[in-house]
């Protein structure tokens, strides 16, 4: 055989590289600027700052009716209450008496001393001689004179006993005072001091 007679080769097909994808990027979310959120916490808390203010005044659109309360009279300093239950004290040695609320109680500690109570509200009822009205008070000046329902005059003043703000009230009696002490502005102590009568 010739050995210059060339060998065929199978074509060649040229081969096309293979297409490449772009990397699929994902999506990412985007930040909302910090003003914009700072706008809505300011938005949220005006809102509600109205709707309190405006809850708490009776503004539009809040209404409020008071309800209405059957009144009821309750006891206070300086107001008188009705006397017609009170029950009255007889103090039979020196011939006086006094009206008192109906739960109060009498504690007669001597002829000489009487206290009239409840509770807190306390009043003492004292005979005393003039040397010991001198010697407790001193030379106590009456800053008003009253006179009792009985007709009787009564001289008060106002002092101070054992860091206590004490009203004093009394009436000439047996050669002596008749005093009756309470606590400043007891209006219950008042009407018992007014009802005060001399047999």
């Amino acid at each position: 055989m010739d050995q210059n007679i060339p060998t065929q080769q199978p074509p060649v097909t040229p081969q096309t590289p293979p297409v490449q994808q772009s990397p699929i990027m994902e999506s990412v979310p985007e930040k909302k600027p910090i003003f914009s959120i700072i706008a809505g916490v300011i938005v949220i808390v005006a809102i509600a700052g109205y709707i309190a203010l405006a809850s708490f005044y009776n503004l539009w659109p809040f209404s409020y009716t008071e309800p209405e309360m059957e009144a009821t009279p309750t006891p206070r300093a300086g107001i008188e209450s009705d006397m017609s239950d009170w029950k009255t004290y007889n103090n039979s040695t020196y011939g006086y008496s006094v009206s008192y609320p109906p739960k109060w109680t009498v504690a007669e500690f001597s002829p000489k001393h009487v206290v009239i109570g409840s509770g807190d509200d306390l009043m003492a009822i004292r005979l005393t001689s003039l040397s010991e009205f001198s010697e407790y008070y001193g030379k106590a000046v009456p800053e008003e004179t009253i006179t009792l329902t009985s007709g009787l005059t009564a001289y008060r003043f106002i002092t101070i006993e054992e860091t206590a703000v004490i009203v004093v009230t009394y009436v000439e009696h047996e050669g002596g005072y008749l005093l009756a002490t309470y606590l400043v502005d007891n209006a219950q102590a008042k009407q018992i001091v007014q009802s005060l009568e001399i047999k």
